[in-house]
């Protein structure tokens, strides 16, 4: 059995989501991925799981459903001291295969030292953005530095969708790139959609996923009612300000900052369709997969990675439109027979195409 160490510094809050410290610190999509394709190797006995997160006072080490899970450092320390207490904890676990999703500063650091090493490192991208240089992900030499470093030590480099394998295919060879999709927990049963709210946006707070353009749709649009699940991103801004300050000035909105990601399938049901207002993604985002997984249609005003809309009908694209989006969730408030076709749709998306028990056996045959 292999010994599998996952690096998530922000997953604590997964598995312990009234712990203060992680929930200030938040949790990301692909944290919860991670965690997900975690639990289900660990619930199988596919893999010995460890998983090396940030300090936030709940002990060394630990174990949580079936996985182990380490400090790593402390995100209250300085870069040194919290790049030292890494890579000694990253010895003293000592595993088989690496894992590291999305681009960090420390991502060209990781693949250095396991480039020396006989463990696999293997990397996971997360966003178009670091396969085609966007600024959106590259904001600083350093990011871009551990980019250029990943892409060519990595073991194997793990992308979700053909633009992004187009994009690195002249930079990895293509016997270290591998594809997979995210994947979510398939409901074994079907979980209501209770429509309190007439749409419902989910997302960290900040300006690339465009939480601003949710809000404006709900100022154009009074009668309706709007659920923003919005916690705050890595690092608190003026925008997150602006944000909650919009927020707080509509009466149709009802503003959640932070949601457990075990709660999060129950609150995007509560919504007859989930907003999607990204510039740029890598897959459809998590909140989409686990929305579509309760049959809440996706509404969609620019992006479409693919499938849930063109194949199985489950929600529909916008074209950059924001009254089109408006006009969108009046169908599915007006049109029942609409919704339910639409709902069904995306539950049989999400059976069908994206069940993490496949996906967490796809990703061992990668490794």
């Amino acid at each position: 059995m292999k010994k599998l160490v996952i690096l998530a510094p922000r997953a604590y809050a997964f598995f312990d989501p009234q712990n203060a410290m992680a929930r200030e610190l938040g949790i990301g999509g692909a944290e919860v991925q991670l965690c997900l394709l975690a639990r289900d190797l660990a619930d199988r006995k596919a893999a010995d799981v460890h998983i090396v997160v940030a300090d936030c006072g709940q002990g060394d080490q630990l174990v949580r459903d079936g996985i182990t899970l380490h400090v790593g450092f402390s995100f209250r320390d300085s870069s040194v001291r919290a790049m030292t207490d890494l890579m000694s904890c990253l010895w003293r676990v000592h595993g088989d295969v690496y894992i590291q999703r999305a681009i960090h500063e420390v991502s060209g650091i990781l693949a250095i030292v396991f480039r020396f090493s006989r463990a696999k490192f293997v990397y996971m991208v997360a966003h178009d953005g670091e396969t085609d240089n966007s600024p959106i992900i590259y904001r600083n030499r350093f990011i871009r530095l551990g980019g250029w470093l990943v892409f060519r030590l990595a073991d194997r480099v793990v992308v979700q969708n053909q633009y992004e394998w187009d994009q690195l295919w002249k930079r990895v060879r293509a016997s270290r790139l591998a594809m997979l999709c995210k994947g979510v927990v398939v409901p074994r049963n079907e979980v209501p959609a209770k429509s309190e709210y007439d749409a419902v946006w989910a997302g960290r707070c900040v300006a690339w996923k465009r939480p601003d353009l949710f809000l404006r749709l709900a100022a154009r649009s009074p009668d309706l009612r709007f659920l923003m699940l919005c916690p705050k991103g890595p690092e608190p801004t003026p925008y997150q300000a602006r944000v909650r300050t919009h927020a707080a000035r509509l009466p149709n909105v009802d503003f959640v900052d932070f949601v457990s990601p075990g709660d999060m399938c129950r609150q995007l049901s509560r919504g007859r369709a989930f907003c999607l207002t990204s510039k740029q993604e890598g897959d459809w985002p998590m909140v989409a997969l686990e929305a579509a997984a309760v049959g809440v249609p996706v509404v969609s005003y620019g992006i479409n990675p693919g499938l849930l809309i063109d194949r199985y009908g489950g929600g529909a694209l916008c074209n950059g439109r924001v009254g089109e989006m408006e006009a969108w969730i009046r169908r599915l408030r007006n049109e029942p027979s609409v919704w339910s076709a639409m709902s069904q749709a995306a539950r049989r998306f999400i059976a069908s195409e994206r069940d993490i028990r496949v996906c967490a056996d796809r990703l061992l045959a990668i490794l």
